[in-house]
């Protein structure tokens, strides 16, 4: 279905095997505190080792994070917890990323939730065109970079939580404005770009 990061890791990435249902992966780390602290990161693909690499990749930000391995168990994981940004494959068995989105948009719920979806067959933009109409918070290309990966998740996950609580204090030293004032599109927070 997808296509592997292509990213080296310090660690070798545990064995391919099926996933269960979504599930936390990790505890909140000390950089997730209040109201911040609540909300987790999805992680979605179907590959074990893709999910291992965004972990590692995403560790650093301190945020539980829970795995899905399709459109189904995300939609479940983000009815059932706090999630702050989606991080998802393009290509999934069953509903890929593109029709998850467009489910996510429909509910209340999930609405302005940040999705950033991963891609590892090229650039395709009338996809990618299709995917910000949709309203997602951005759409990387394979290999990704860890870092500019990770600075991506934390700004929208500050913006989604900010928006939903606030008071709460932003420790980015950010003034907590959303980009180009309120969310454009469909409902997502993030503007989203034109000429991808």
């Amino acid at each position: 279905m997808s296509e592997p990061l292509n990213v080296a890791w310090p660690a070798d990435p545990p064995s391919a095997r099926a996933l269960p249902a979504a599930r936390p992966e990790s505890p909140p780390g000390p950089a997730a505190s209040g109201a911040d602290g609540e909300y987790g990161l999805l992680l979605v693909d179907d590959h074990e080792d893709n999910l291992f690499a965004l972990e590692q990749a995403l560790a650093p930000l301190g945020r539980r994070m829970f795995r899905a391995g399709g459109g189904e168990q995300a939609l479940r994981c983000v009815l059932r917890e706090k999630i702050a940004v989606v991080v998802m494959d393009l290509l999934l068995p069953g509903m890929d990323g593109l029709e998850t989105v467009t489910y996510l948009r429909r509910l209340e719920h999930t609405r302005l939730l940040p999705v950033v979806l991963v891609t590892g067959v090229g650039r395709d933009d009338s996809v990618a065109e299709r995917a910000y109409r949709l309203g997602v918070g951005g759409f990387l290309l394979k290999p990704i970079d860890p870092w500019a990966l990770r600075t991506h998740v934390r700004a929208l996950a500050e913006l989604y939580v900010h928006a939903r609580h606030p008071g709460t204090a932003d420790t980015s030293g950010n003034t907590g404005a959303l980009p180009g004032g309120q969310g454009r599109g469909q409902g997502s927070p993030v503007t989203p770009m034109k000429g991808f």
